[in-house]
Order: C-alpha cells, then sequence, then structure tokens
C-alpha cells in the first residue's frame, strides 16, 4: 500500500504502526453497495474496484466520474480531490466483492496523513 510506504520512508516505526490498529476497521462490502453515507471516515481500498457515480436530478441517469483500485484513498479533501464527498456523487462498489479499511476522517488526518508530509 502506497500509503503505508510513505509513513514508513516517513520514519514511523512498528510500534507506532502497532498504534493504528484499534483506529482501523475492516469492510467488507459486495457489488452495488455504497461505501459511506456521511463524512465521517475515509477509506482505503485494500482489495476490489469502487467508482465514483454522479447523477443530476434522476439517480438512474448517473456518469462514472472516477474508479478506485487498491491503494486509494477514498474521503479525504486532499487524495480524492473532495470528489467523493460532493453532493449528488455515490462511492459505489463496482467489483464483485471489496475490502476496504475504515478510519475516522480525524485520525486520518492526525495520525497518518500528517506524518506522511514530513
Amino acid at each position: 500500500m502506497p500509503l503505508f510506504r510513505r509513513l514508513v520512508r516517513a520514519g514511523v516505526t512498528n510500534a507506532e504502526l502497532k498504534e493504528l490498529i484499534p483506529f482501523l476497521t475492516v469492510v467488507e462490502k459486495k457489488s452495488g453497495d455504497i461505501i459511506f453515507d456521511n463524512n465521517k471516515d475515509v477509506h482505503i481500498v485494500l482489495n476490489g474496484r469502487v467508482v465514483l457515480r454522479y447523477h443530476e436530478e434522476d439517480p438512474l441517469e448517473y456518469q462514472y466520474i472516477a474508479q478506485y483500485t487498491p491503494g486509494n484513498v477514498i474521503g479525504h479533501d486532499t487524495l480524492d480531490g473532495g470528489m467523493s464527498i460532493m453532493g449528488q456523487v455515490f462511492p459505489i462498489v463496482a467489483s464483485q466483492k471489496c475490502v476496504l479499511l475504515q478510519v475516522d476522517k480525524e485520525v486520518f488526518e492526525n495520525k497518518i496523513w500528517k506524518r506522511t508530509q514530513t
């Protein structure tokens, strides 16, 4: 995972990585599931594929505006340009199955993302 490689390159120790474990939740979704419906969590794709579906008025008339594969982060303003949290945009599982790592957005920002920026 590129994000965790960046943590290691930033000097985060194995002990510090282990301290993150209580904040991480593995989430399994199936084809057609919506990844989240709130703005509180960040998801890291571990396995599978997620697409962003955008619609203007009729939810059945949509277009795909982005795709996320293993290693991509969904729900973080910097890492996905804020696209996944825009109104009328839904992150939908496109593969048969998808495994994600869920983390509270504040925890992600302060304990993971900021550490990769050093």
